[in-house]
This record gives structure tokens, sequence and C-alpha cells, in this order.
């Protein structure tokens, strides 16, 4: 199947997220978590996200869902995924209640450290 860019891509709509997607599984394995839209010059951004995948993830708890409270339960260990940019900016890219990863404002979590064990453990079942 072949398309004609006609011009430049307005009045862009969400129309489906996360399980909405019939083929979700199919596009993460082809291009990761991220949610990077736009043009190909935004291509390196997928790469380098694909690449922080073996880094390894981070389990946050979190302190404050204020603003948040329909993607983010207080007291609830998340998992942050690696995003050097969202650091930059004070924010992390959190597996959220929706199952998606978002970035969040980095005040609303702490970090916690838990034995292997517990973390293998609560990574499996996230």
């Amino acid at each position: 199947m072949h398309f004609e860019i006609l011009g430049p891509i307005s009045d862009v709509e969400t129309f489906a997220v996360g399980s909405g997607i019939r083929e979700i599984e199919r596009l993460r394995k082809l291009y990761g978590r991220a949610r990077a839209q736009g043009t190909e010059d935004q291509a390196p951004a997928l790469t380098d996200r694909a690449m922080a995948k073996s880094e390894p993830k981070q389990l946050v708890v979190c302190v404050s869902n204020e603003g948040y409270p329909a993607s983010l339960e207080r007291r609830k260990i998340y998992v942050a995924l690696p995003d050097a940019d969202a650091e930059k900016h004070d924010l992390l890219r959190i597996v959220d209640e929706s199952g998606d990863d978002y970035l969040y404002p980095k005040a609303l979590f702490r970090p916690i450290a838990l034995p292997e064990g517990v973390k293998k453990a609560v990574l499996a079942a996230a």
C-alpha cells in the first residue's frame, strides 16, 4: 500500500489509546512504548527510548496524585522507565493505571529500594 503526502498534517485527533488499539502489541514491538508523534526527523528519539529499555527500571512510590487522581494512586508502587529527556525537565515516565507510560512531575514520586527478589516480583506483576 502506497501513500502520497499532499501537505502538512493538521487537526490531529486521538481516536484510540491503550487497549483500544487492536494492534497495540505489534506496534509496541516495532516502535517501543514511546508516544512520539511527528515527522521522520524524530526517529532518533524512538531509537534512544528503545535502547533505554535495556536500562534497569526504577521503582517509585506515589506520594501525591494532585492533578492526576484518575491516573495515579497515592502510596502505590509504580515502574519508572528511563527517559533522559524527561529527567532534564523534572519529569518521570511512569507506567500508570492505564498500563501505558506517561510523563508526570518528579515531585509526585519518591524512589524506593527493595531486595532484588521483591523487586523482580513487583516488576513481573507490573
